[in-house]
């Protein structure tokens, strides 16, 4: 036995330095950006317009409006101080994430911060200054919460998740096929909080025709430059000549066909496989939003054998090809986003078919999900 431990608390302390490299990694990298991020100074520029229609007009602000109230308190600071918060404030949600993923899959904390940490759409999202470890904490939070039917705290993530809607509405369908009526009622809720939120963020009772006209001009414009990076089905296909309501309309298609194959895994895999779903299917979905497939990679680490790990180690070296994009026209992270889509559709599918003809399907080795 006390070879073991040894290797345990060899393995630990190697995790915790890892996780010391790189937090030293994001600290430098932030202080080599200092908040002249793209994505950083539009979110000032929308916390300056809050309280204005001009958040539409002129900051083009495409989250849900209300959402905006949140930047608020970063113009009060210079440029660089209000990075750095904000650095420290991603740092401490992907932190929590991690935490909330060693209680839901079974694996160690220093596990679960390093592959966090280390996985490179979250230096992307710092060095841009984008929003999607925010996302990550709630979708995390919510997969948690599933995985231990607490409804009301689902809801609650769920119902936080809707500032960035696309990456809430995979979770509302996933609380219908669950039958998580209370979840579906406590998110639902919301709503109208984040429309009133909205109405005192725009100026306008009438604020969604507005921003469904920014909304629409900024995504022509967006996908025309920046569509090099997408990672997501309807994204390429557009890169590759498609009429965007085609691709789109093939988007919503395939997230529809693909949600019922959830109802034959257990509550953790479904509700960590839904991100996934949701970042392939998105009508919009860059390299930041690959954060939110972290929850897919915890499973399989708390699962792990020897083809599994040379995947995720093969998925993490492949990611920092990312800065590639604008020179090859092809963002690689769109390789393990959609690989590990069609992958877990093809098991999902293979399990179908076995069950069907009758023979034996092995189940999988997921982690303990509470039954109360």
């Amino acid at each position: 036995m006390m070879p073991r431990v040894k290797v345990q608390i060899r393995t630990d302390a190697l995790l915790r330095f890892g996780v010391v490299l790189i937090l030293a990694w994001v600290i430098l990298g932030a202080i080599e950006v200092r908040g002249t991020g793209d994505d950083w100074r539009l979110y000032l520029d929308a916390g300056h317009h809050v309280g204005s229609i001009a958040l539409l007009t002129q900051a083009h602000f495409v989250y849900t409006p209300g959402a905006a109230w949140v930047m608020w308190p970063f113009v009060r600071l210079p440029l660089a101080a209000g990075y750095f918060l904000y650095v420290a404030i991603m740092v401490g949600l992907a932190t929590g994430a991690a935490w909330l993923a060693s209680k839901t899959y079974g694996i160690s904390f220093p596990l679960a911060t390093l592959m966090g940490l280390a996985w490179f759409p979250f230096t992307i999202a710092i060095s841009l200054g984008q929003n999607s470890p925010v996302a990550l904490f709630l979708t995390v939070a919510a997969i948690f919460a599933i995985a231990k039917r607490n409804d009301l705290l689902a809801g609650l993530a769920v119902a936080l998740l809707l500032y960035k809607p696309n990456d809430a509405m995979p979770f509302l369908l996933l609380f219908i096929i669950l039958k998580q009526w209370r979840s579906l009622a406590v998110a639902a809720a919301s709503i109208p909080l984040w429309y009133v939120l909205s109405v005192g963020a725009t100026g306008d009772w009438a604020w969604p025709l507005p921003f469904s006209h920014m909304f629409a001009t900024w995504y022509r414009y967006d996908t025309a430059i920046d569509g090099v990076f997408s990672i997501n089905i309807p994204g390429i296909l557009l890169n590759i000549g498609i009429p965007n309501s085609i691709a789109v309309t093939i988007g919503a298609a395939v997230f529809l066909l693909t949600m019922p194959l959830l109802l034959g895994v257990s509550r953790t895999e479904a509700a960590s496989i839904v991100p996934l779903i949701g970042i392939a299917c998105s009508p919009h979905a860059y390299g930041y939003e690959a954060v939110l497939a972290l929850p897919a990679f915890w499973l399989a680490a708390s699962q792990l054998n020897v083809v599994r790990i040379i995947v995720v180690w093969l998925v993490y070296c492949v990611a920092p090809l990312y800065v590639f994009a604008r020179t090859v026209h092809f963002d690689a992270l769109a390789i393990p986003i959609l690989g590990g889509f069609a992958a877990w559709i093809c098991m999902r599918l293979r399990a179908i078919l076995l069950t069907v003809t009758g023979r034996k399907v092995r189940p999988p080795s997921v982690v303990t999900e509470s039954r109360t």
